[in-house]
């Protein structure tokens, strides 16, 4: 559970520094709704770092939900910015807030949704074939031949004898 904790802790962390590239963005006049992708993209990156062995659905759920949270708070608190300022009338408020989170959500969902989609793959393909690497002894011993494994070519088996 502490491990949970801290992983949680840390993916929020690390997603904050995702909207603040949102921030940075948007201020340049850049469409920052790819940045948003990264927010749930850090908070995973996160999480996973203190809990590597647990199913992913917990981090996947919450960081679509943490991604969908943040920019809905950046895009108001710019509303509410440029409101205060008498820049613009609410009226021209409400139709930039649906089109920005409109093209936020949609960009977003986009890159968040192709990293999780290509990271349940990899775990389905890791987890189906149990791959295992350099375990395999240097020598097997069959019917009294030594088979020296680094000798083996593609076209023909050397077989050594004792």
């Amino acid at each position: 559970m502490e491990n949970k904790v801290k992983g949680i802790i840390v993916g929020i962390l690390l997603s904050a520094v995702g909207a603040l590239l949102w921030i940075i963005l948007y201020l340049l006049g850049f469409l920052a709704g790819l940045a948003g992708g990264l927010i749930g993209i850090l908070f995973i990156v996160g999480y996973r770092k203190f809990n590597k062995e647990e199913k992913n659905k917990f981090s996947y759920i919450f960081a679509v939900i943490l991604t969908i949270g943040e920019i809905l708070v950046i895009e108001l608190l710019f509303a509410l910015v440029a409101y205060s300022s008498g820049e613009i009338i609410i009226d021209e408020i409400i139709s930039i807030i649906v089109s920005d989170l409109g093209i936020g959500y949609l960009l977003s969902g986009l890159v968040l949704g192709s990293y999780i989609y290509s990271d349940i793959r990899k775990r389905k393909i890791l987890s189906e074939d149990k791959i295992v690497i350099n375990e395999q002894p240097k020598e097997s011993i069959v019917n009294d031949n030594i088979i020296d494994i680094n000798d083996i070519n593609d076209d023909k088996e050397n077989v050594k004898t004792e």
